[in-house]
């Protein structure tokens, strides 16, 4: 994946894209060049992702509202 760098995009990301200016052709290009090029971070960006991606679920999302309610309504 490569990602901007703006809004919320690199904290869920975290470390498992390259996070670019999505303003900056040249930023964007060279991430794209570098996923091309090389098969060793092409292989760590999708194990990344693949973790990841387990940590954001329907069940943690129910937990974590749940959590806030329940702190709010204290």
């Amino acid at each position: 994946v490569i990602t901007s760098n703006t809004t919320s995009m690199p904290e869920i990301a975290a470390d498992a894209a390259l996070v670019v200016n999505p303003f900056d052709v040249n930023a964007i290009s060279n991430a794209m060049n570098q996923v091309v090029n090389s098969e060793e971070l092409r292989k760590q960006l999708i194990s990344k992702g693949k973790k990841r991606a387990k940590e954001f679920t329907w069940q943690r999302t129910a937990d974590l509202l749940w959590q806030s309610t329940e702190n709010a309504l204290k």
